[in-house]
Order: C-alpha cells, then sequence, then structure tokens
C-alpha cells in the first residue's frame, strides 16, 4: 500500500472520529492539522507530547461517544 492510500485512509477514519465529537468544535482541517494529518499542519509547533495528548483526548471522547450509544442500546 503507498504512503498517499495510507494516508488518506487516516483521513477517512479522522473524518470519522471528528463527526462523532473529537477535535473539541474544531473545523475538521483544525482538528486534521492537531492529529498531524494536514497538509498544512495547522499546529506546527505542537510537540510530539502535544499530538500524544491530543490523541488521548480523541481517543476518551471516542470511547465516551461509544459508552453512550451502548447505554442507549440497552434502554
Amino acid at each position: 500500500m503507498e504512503q498517499d492510500e495510507i494516508k488518506e485512509r487516516f483521513i477517512q477514519s479522522a473524518f470519522i472520529g471528528w463527526q462523532m465529537g473529537a477535535g473539541s468544535g474544531k473545523k475538521f482541517g483544525e482538528y486534521l492539522g492537531e492529529i498531524g494529518l494536514s497538509e498544512k499542519q495547522a499546529v506546527a509547533e505542537a510537540t510530539p507530547e502535544d499530538r500524544k495528548l491530543a490523541a488521548k483526548a480523541a481517543i476518551a471522547k471516542a470511547e465516551e461517544i461509544l459508552a453512550m450509544a451502548s447505554n442507549k442500546d440497552k434502554a
């Protein structure tokens, strides 16, 4: 698989996560920059630690959304 194809798949996955609430109300392009998938790198000054924290926050948000969806299914 080519690098461009891999990146495109990551972007598609990020879009789904963004639609589910990851990104703290940011525009999709800003969110891509935050997680390091934007060509422009909107958050170029972000350190690797900043990106790790942002990724953890996105994962926590996704887990929260999944838990809420799971609770709705049980009701």
